[in-house]
């Protein structure tokens, strides 16, 4: 969060009777008893999910529910939208229960992830899923309105896109090529992502309309040609509006743009497993399906692929994608990208986003 580099406990011995006297500082010595309420309780957020974890390993890293009342309070915009991204990765493993009050963290959860509850005239309450009507009683609820400060609505199709287009980005940035810096962009509200899944991003198009904003629709392809992309008619539909944007990839989907060298790197780091990839997967190939494959014979298990539960295979594909999206893209460079990328479909697609900012 930006708090310190490090956390130093200071003991100092009493009297007997208080023979320990406690306390932690953070950089330039500060004790973090001397911090405000906010930062006070980014760290009990921080240390409960420390010792949960701690807890879940013990028990053969069994599934753990988080339910966090308001984690907003006393934060800083910039801190509710890192510790809502950290809560959005931690669900990926775990289920997270949070409640909240503020527009900007309903806005960044996926739609059919929202919970809506009506408390009625007789005191009964019922809970509505987000999506379609239970989003209007939402933004009427929290007081939604239109935000001047928004240069883009950025509409993928799941919360690892959005991983790979920030981290992609980043790589682009720190290589000297000038993008769009999307982790900043959304961290000062200007850029706001809706991992709605290629349907249902579709139909969220009308509700983005009155609000007239620029918005870039990006679809995973899917299929390969010369069978028409999955979501062609829905991109078609999009670009036909004003101020608005859809691309397909013209490779599968976005881990086909993922460089073999850091694919084999990430798995060396994070496993310690050689998956011995020699060559680039092709444009067309499934390719978190296949490496969840790859990881699986190499990890030794006595259940072969082929055998597997459709369920089992699935979470370790999830896993992978997870991996491929947050820790691999970083090891991307531009040059990876370049090879893998020679038609530069991903610098296309960020020149068109900061065109559609400066009109």
């Amino acid at each position: 969060m930006g708090l310190a580099t490090q956390l130093n406990p200071q003991i100092g011995v009493k009297k007997w009777e208080s023979l320990f006297n406690e306390s932690i500082t953070g950089d330039e010595d500060i004790p973090i008893n001397k911090r405000g309420g906010g930062v006070k309780r980014l760290i009990l957020l921080n240390f409960f999910r420390a010792k949960v974890e701690q807890e879940a390993s013990k028990n053969n890293e069994a599934p753990v529910i988080y339910a966090i009342e308001e984690p907003e309070t006393s934060q800083h915009p910039h801190n509710q939208r890192l510790l809502m991204s950290a809560l959005l990765d931690l669900s990926a493993d775990n289920q997270v229960v949070v409640t909240a009050h503020t527009p900007m963290l309903a806005r960044v959860i996926p739609d059919l992830s929202l919970r809506y509850i009506h408390h009625n005239e007789d005191d009964s309450r019922e809970i509505y899923c987000g999506g379609g009507e239970t989003n209007k009683m939402l933004a009427k609820s929290l007081g939604v309105l239109p935000d001047n400060a928004i240069k883009l609505f950025l509409g993928v199709e799941g919360k690892h896109d959005i991983a790979f287009l920030k981290n992609i980005s980043g790589i682009i940035r720190r290589d000297g090529k000038e993008v769009l810096d999307l982790e900043k962009m959304e961290l000062d509200g200007e850029l706001i992502f809706f991992p709605l899944g290629g349907s249902s991003l579709a139909l969220w198009t009308s509700r983005l309309e009155p609000l007239s904003r620029p918005e870039f629709h990006l679809f995973d392809r899917d299929t390969t040609p010369p069978e028409n992309a999955k979501y062609q008619a829905q991109a078609d539909e999009i670009n036909g509006r004003e101020r608005c944007k859809a691309v397909i990839t013209e490779k599968r989907e976005m881990e086909n743009y993922l460089h073999y060298e850091a694919i084999n790197e990430v798995y060396m780091q994070v496993s310690n497993i050689d998956l011995g990839l020699n060559a680039n997967f092709g444009d067309y190939d499934d390719v978190p399906f296949n490496v969840a494959k790859i990881v699986h014979e190499k990890s030794g298990s006595p259940i072969q692929w082929a055998d597997l539960k459709m369920d089992v295979k699935d979470k370790k594909i999830s896993k992978v994608k997870r991996v491929l999206n947050h820790v691999a893209v970083p090891l991307m460079t531009l040059q990876r990208l370049n090879e893998i990328d020679p038609d530069q479909q991903v610098l296309n697609w960020f020149q068109e986003m900061a065109q559609m900012t400066e009109n």
